[in-house]
């Protein structure tokens, strides 16, 4: 162990030989010629961004802005430098090994105003973007990332450490489009509709992990109401914290195996299933807050699960404990099929004779058994071409369906289901949720072409519109969300931040009367953040994040906003939250700590003592 450490020292002391040529701060502050830098930076517009970017070995730095760029390199002193930082300068078991409290790594030679302009070049989107630097070939194929120094008069004024947070603007809400009815939904059938998903929890015994019907019998039940069946399973088992890793593990799986068996028992078809077992550190965790055992908070896990083999202390937490011994099972759904077929040939003779005798209940039923016999390969892709609906009112309901059915199947076929739902409006005058699939997919069109041509205060008085004929609030209000998302990145594009910035708000205010879960919180979260906006995007986040029902996605994006705080991991709910992802998904923790180049947030993070112990004894 001590020659590996001196030969990682030694290697540092040969690639740290830079070639700074600027004043370092001294006494620890920085100089009072660094005012006018230091103002203009704490100034920044949010809608500004900058940082380093490489292609090969070539680093360039980016700004989003080059107005603003031009008055923070004024004079002929301005300038900028690299700080090359390597990974192997965060080793397991040793201390981190930093160059100096200013320039950490490795940094390239300054470059300043003159260079700066004569290499001016811009992106397609008016970013301006300049070569800084190459990447010395001591540091090619090795675990690297860049700060950035900012130099003023020649003078070391600011540090900035980059970190990948990935926000997405383009995301927008999910509408989903109306199939099987053209009255309005009740609030749950509306739900099913949007997310055809399920989530329950059931609660293990302890030392028991064999089912039977009557334990899982009600929530089959409530899922038959809605006449579906199940699709697929996700199966998230939590044992209690007492007891060896291996022997919870396997105890969990049989429970899990046993839940899939059961309610395999109830449907024809098999289940395609996903099992993770845990032990439930989280709930462990929040519940000993306020108790005599609060101070385990600071314990490392292996010495709370030795303290754990005290047959007095289990006694007092064993009514903690009983809570933690629990599956989170979350189910795809998928509509029953109501009549089976041997070929599709005396489908499609069927439905015609629905049609010629008006029985348009029965050429419903069959219209829906078709789609699923296709999404599940059985007939091919062209059966629901075939089956012929008339465009006439008291068909209306079948040709929707069959407008939706075909660009589900084939949804780069966008402009061909609008026309289609644009005839159908014809013979059924504004209906509302014929109105919906339409600017549904308008606004889906305008997301996938930035410049297709549309009047947009028509649109906007259309969606605005929605309500008044029927339409329920909460679906309108989401529409209305993807219309200001899709004008703000317009805004941001034009530079015109103003604007932008009162959608902003808008989306911030209409988001509270949707009818939102985790996945809107999500993909609305994201977008803020790609404004800067990370105090929005946090705050809505929030409510989904109590327990270990915390959806894997919106807990990771939620870690990658908070991370980079100071010391996030020295507060016990914040640890809870780190060791809910790592029972999730230990690799996608480990990850965070990869460089950005190869999708990290910054393995600088292991600057941070808890970070880098909770990496070392999960990711080593």
């Amino acid at each position: 162990m001590r020659l590996s450490i001196f030969l990682l020292i030694g290697l540092f002391a040969q690639i740290q030989s830079s070639a700074q040529s600027f004043k370092l701060p001294k006494g620890g502050r920085l100089s009072q010629k660094c005012r006018d830098c230091i103002r203009l930076l704490n100034k920044k517009s949010d809608d500004i961004m900058y940082g380093v970017t490489h292609d090969a070995e070539d680093l360039y730095f980016l700004v989003t802005d080059p107005e603003w760029f031009d008055l923070l390199i004024s004079k002929p002193r301005d300038g900028l430098a690299i700080d090359i930082i390597d990974k192997e300068q965060y080793p397991c078991g040793s201390p981190n090994q930093p160059k100096s409290e200013y320039i950490r790594g490795f940094d390239l030679p300054p470059v300043y105003k003159k260079y700066l302009d004569a290499n001016r070049n811009y992106t397609f989107r008016g970013d301006l973007i300049i070569k800084v630097g190459e990447i010395p070939p001591e540091f090619f194929g090795r675990e690297i990332e860049f700060n950035i120094i900012v130099l003023q008069n020649r003078r070391y004024c600011h540090y900035l450490s980059n970190h990948a947070i990935g926000g997405h603007k383009w995301e927008l809400l999910e509408t989903g489009l109306f199939a099987d009815t053209l009255a309005q939904l009740s609030g749950q059938d509306r739900a099913i509709v949007l997310d055809k998903s399920f989530q329950f929890e059931i609660p293990f015994e302890k030392n028991k992990y064999q089912y039977h019907a009557d334990d899982i019998q009600p929530i089959y039940d409530s899922l038959l109401f809605y006449k579906y069946h199940i699709n697929s399973m996700e199966i998230e088992a939590y044992s209690s914290l007492e007891g060896g890793k291996s022997r919870n593990q396997l105890l969990q799986k049989k429970r899990a195996q046993s839940i899939v068996r059961v309610f395999e028992s109830f449907q024809r078809d098999t289940i395609q299933t996903t099992i993770k077992t845990s032990e439930n550190w989280v709930d462990f965790f929040n519940d000993i807050e306020g108790t005599p055992f609060s101070n385990w908070q600071s314990l490392s896990k292996g010495a709370i699960k030795r303290k754990l083999k005290d047959p007095k202390i289990l006694e007092q937490l064993e009514p903690l404990l009983s809570d933690h011994r629990k599956a989170i099972i979350r189910v795809k759904l998928e509509k029953k099929i109501n009549l089976t077929f041997s070929d599709q040939k005396e489908l499609v003779q069927l439905f015609n004779q629905s049609i010629h005798a008006d029985n348009v209940s029965y050429a419903l039923e069959i219209q829906r058994s078709a789609y699923q016999y296709v999404q599940k390969n059985v007939f091919p892709d062209n059966l629901m071409q075939k089956l012929e609906v008339p465009l006439a009112r008291p068909f209306a309901l079948l040709y929707n369906n069959k407008i939706v059915y075909e660009y589900l199947q084939r949804s780069d076929e966008l402009q061909a289901a609008l026309s289609e739902f644009e005839k159908l409006l014809e013979i059924v005058p504004d209906n509302p949720q014929v109105l919906y699939n339409i600017y549904s997919l308008r606004l889906k069109s305008w997301g996938l072409n930035a410049e297709v041509s549309f009047d947009r205060k028509e649109l906007l008085k259309g969606l605005k519109s929605l309500e008044s004929k029927g339409l329920n609030a909460a679906l309108a209000n989401r529409l209305l969300i993807n219309y200001y998302i899709l004008l703000s990145e317009k805004y941001q594009h034009q530079r015109k931040y103003r604007l932008k910035n009162d959608l902003l708000k808008k989306i911030y205010a209409t988001y509270e009367k949707i009818d939102h879960n985790s996945d809107d919180a999500l993909s609305i979260a994201k977008y803020l953040v790609g404004y800067q906006k990370y105090k929005w995007a946090i705050s809505l986040l929030k409510p989904y994040l109590n327990d270990i029902y915390t959806p894997e996605d919106l807990l990771f994006f939620y870690i990658n906003l908070t991370i980079v705080k100071p010391k996030p991991g020295h507060h016990s709910k914040y640890k809870a939250l780190l060791l809910n992802a790592i029972n999730k998904n230990t690799s996608r923790f480990c990850g965070l700590f990869d460089p950005m180049m190869y999708g990290g947030v910054s393995f600088q993070l292991l600057e941070d003592v808890q970070l880098k112990e909770l990496y070392c004894s999960y990711c080593q």
